[in-house]
């Protein structure tokens, strides 16, 4: 399967993408990876989510706002 990645790299000549052909075993287990943890909370855990927090930051909203109409100005 590597190979016939990195045939498809050299026939359309993208020769920066060989790496990304070299490294797609690393990328298989990893999915192979998750997909037996993913498993195994199915089976001991089923109803646990791992939840990811999103949009944390330590600026506030407002005072980037303000940031961004004080650059405004500026110009």
């Amino acid at each position: 399967m590597i190979y016939v990645n990195m045939l498809a790299v050299f026939k359309r000549r993208f020769y920066e993408l060989i790496l990304f052909a070299l490294v797609n075993p690393f990328y298989w287990l990893m999915h192979s990876i998750a997909a037996y943890k993913g498993l195994w909370q199915l089976i001991y855990k089923p109803f646990y989510w791992e939840k990811t927090n999103h949009g944390l930051t330590k600026v506030s909203h407002s005072s980037a706002a303000a940031t961004v109409v004080a650059n405004a100005n500026e110009t």
